[in-house]
Parts: structure tokens; sequence; C-alpha cells
């Protein structure tokens, strides 16, 4: 049987896709006119086990250096690298580091402490808030002084006389050589007794009794020249038949001689230790 060119029989075309036509036909006996051809050996599947991937780089690549790609480019004419410019370090400026210029804030003007004002409208001396001294408060801390005074004083008396008569020392013994061995006796305690507490720049122990403190007039702890100051001007008062200490009775801030000179007076501890002041 003859075809006809262009076409293509079944049975061929069968053959092509499958190959084992062929062999069933060799095998029942009949022979065709195209050759056998052998069958294609099947893909095998070896299992591998799984390895480390191997590494891109070599060992020694990035030592000494951090890990970082660089992108190079070279020149087709010579074969090299050529280096990549850089640009010169640009200075910074203050720009770069503030975005804009910090302006001022706008504050009210602080208002000035008016001057304390007493009740005839003068102006006060005491420029603080602390409270002077009460008249009484003042007296009971003297008074308290005094009888340290008076005690320290018969009692140094009392060892001084007993020393004399351990030592058989004579001493008159009339009314007028003791009350002037008293009033000596009693005038160097006094003078003593003030003059290590004003050294020592401490508040006496009579003043310390009622709670008393010794400030100036602005409000701050006095300096010690200030309380020397304050020491010597008692004297004055003291010598004026005691004008200055009754000056306390009719000033209108209650304050005396010693205190105006001085720029100090005393004050109620309690009041005296607050920070903060009344406005």
């Amino acid at each position: 049987m003859e075809m006809q060119p262009g076409l293509v029989s079944t049975e061929s075309t069968a053959r092509n896709l499958d190959p084992r036509l062929d062999t069933q036909a060799a095998e029942s006996g009949h022979r065709t006119s195209a050759p056998a051809r052998p069958l294609p050996e099947r893909p095998r599947l070896e299992m591998v086990p799984p390895g480390n991937q191997p590494s891109l780089f070599s060992p020694g690549d990035f030592a000494g250096r951090p890990a970082s790609l660089r992108l190079e480019r070279t020149d087709a004419t010579h074969g090299y690298v050529v280096p990549a410019k850089r640009k010169p370090a640009r200075k910074r400026k203050k720009s770069d580091m503030l975005p804009f210029e910090q302006g001022t804030l706008e504050f009210l003007t602080p208002i000035g402490t008016p001057a304390r004002q007493l009740a005839t409208s003068v102006e006060a001396s005491v420029k603080c808030d602390h409270p002077v001294a009460s008249r009484t408060h003042r007296i009971l801390g003297a008074a308290w002084d005094g009888v340290l005074i008076i005690f320290l004083s018969v009692a140094l008396s009392a060892v001084f006389a007993g020393c004399l008569r351990l030592w058989h020392v004579d001493f008159p013994m009339s009314a007028a050589s003791i009350k002037l061995a008293l009033g000596v006796v009693l005038g160097g305690v006094a003078i003593a007794y003030y003059t290590l507490f004003v050294t020592c720049e401490w508040e006496t122990p009579g003043w310390r009794a009622v709670g008393l403190r010794l400030v100036r007039l602005d409000g701050q702890n006095p300096t010690w020249r200030q309380r020397w100051l304050r020491y010597a001007a008692e004297f004055i008062s003291l010598a004026a038949a005691g004008a200055g200490y009754m000056w306390i009775l009719f000033e209108e801030e209650r304050l005396g001689w010693h205190d105006q000179i001085s720029g100090t007076f005393p004050t109620p501890r309690i009041q005296s230790e607050s920070n903060f002041r009344k406005r």
C-alpha cells in the first residue's frame, strides 16, 4: 500500500509516540518497514546527603576589616581598578546642627519687693518678714542670762574664798570690801560670758532657752563683724544709763540702739528657720 506524499499513517504515528509497539510487532512475527529503536533509559534518583554551602569568598578576603560590598569600576584599556574620587569634607556649619536659631523667651519684668511701711507711713528698718521679738520675750532671755551669770559669779566667789582660807590669807571682811569683790567678780564673769558666745558666733543659753535667734535686717545670718559691733553697741546703750535699752519701749519696731547700730535684731527661732517668706 502506497501512501500519498504529505500523509502520515496512524501506525507510524503511534509507533513514534509509543516505541513499545515495535517490540510487540517483532515478538508477533510481523515485520515493519522502520527498524526497532531501543527504549530510553529511565532517570535514576540518587539520595545525596546534605552538606554545607561553599563560601563565595576566600577566608583571607575579609581578614582584619569589616565585611562590606563595594562596586569598583575597571578600566577596559589597561585592566586596573580606577579608584573612586572622594569629595573633600565640607566644614560643618551651625545651621547643620541647629535647624533654626533659638529665640529668646519673653518673661515678665520682675517686680521688686515693696518697702515695708509702718503704721505712721514711715519706711521700716526691717526689710524682711521675720518678726521682731516682743519686749517680754527679750526680757525673759536677758533674765535667763542674768540668772546664769549670777550663779557663776557666786560659785566663783565661793571657790575664791575657800582658796583664801586654805592658804591662810587674811582678807578684810567689811561690807564695802565684800560688795566690791562681788561686783568685780560679777562684771568679769558677765564680760567673759558674752565674749565667749560672741566669739563662737552662738546665741547665749538664755536666748536659746526662750527660742530667740539673731538675724540681720534683711533676714540673713549676721556676720562676725556685725556680732562684735552689736556687742560693743550694748556697752553704749548700757553706759547711757540704760537709755539704749529703754528705747525699745518707745520705738515702733521695738529696736534698741544696739539693734540699729549693728543692723541686727532678735527674732523667734521658729519663724527665722523658715525658708519661705510671706508676700
